[in-house]
């Protein structure tokens, strides 16, 4: 669709992936562009309408538009950071854009520090994954899946919050870790929908 029409008829990739996205990351390039100059974001989407300029020293600086299913948002990477990560600028492909909103005179820009791909999950290693679980969905299935997936390794810490009508009550998981991973986000929001996850850095 992309390259017969120049945009995406139909779903746009993000919005394919946006599932398991969200549990880590709510920004869009509609949510960025209220947000306040100088704030650090964490964006997915993909590159377009990307040019490379020459600075006065000879060296490369990218500028290009991140865009997801709801727009897009202008950006640029400074030659230090381009030379960083060139390989994924010309990757086409849903990627994570770390970066700082500048705001000038007459539009927003998202000025990229670092650039992983969508399934690369680095950005996120230090936070904390909640998972709200209704009391009455707590079962033996449920507990067993649990069980595989946490870990004492690598991984986020997690929470548990058991929730009632009425109240909830949190538990902590004595060393048990999330084992950060696309497929592992992507099992749990499909197989587990009543199941919130809430991702905090």
């Amino acid at each position: 669709e992309k390259e017969a029409l120049g945009f995406y008829l139909t779903d746009h990739p993000i919005k394919r992936l946006r599932s398991w996205i969200k549990v880590l990351n709510s920004y869009n390039t509609e949510k960025v562009k209220e947000l306040d100059e100088g704030v650090k974001v964490i964006l997915p989407g993909l590159i377009s309408d990307l040019k490379l300029k020459n600075t006065r020293t000879g060296e490369k600086m990218a500028f290009f538009s991140i865009e997801d299913e709801f727009g897009a948002v202008r950006a640029l990477m400074f030659p230090d950071a381009y030379k960083k990560h060139f390989s994924l600028v010309s990757a086409e492909r849903p990627l994570w854009f770390k970066g700082v909103i500048d705001k000038g005179e007459d539009r927003l820009v998202l000025i990229v520090e670092e650039i992983r791909s969508i399934e690369d999950l680095g950005f996120f290693a230090e936070g904390v994954l909640e998972l709200g679980l209704p009391h009455f969905k707590v079962n033996r299935e449920f507990l067993e899946v649990l069980k595989d997936l946490l870990q004492r390794e690598e991984g986020i810490k997690v929470r548990l919050k058991l929730i009632y009508p009425d109240c909830a009550v949190h538990f902590e998981t004595n060393g048990l870790t999330f084992p950060l991973k696309k497929e592992n986000l992507d099992y749990f929001t499909k197989e587990f929908p009543d199941i919130s996850l809430r991702f905090s850095l």
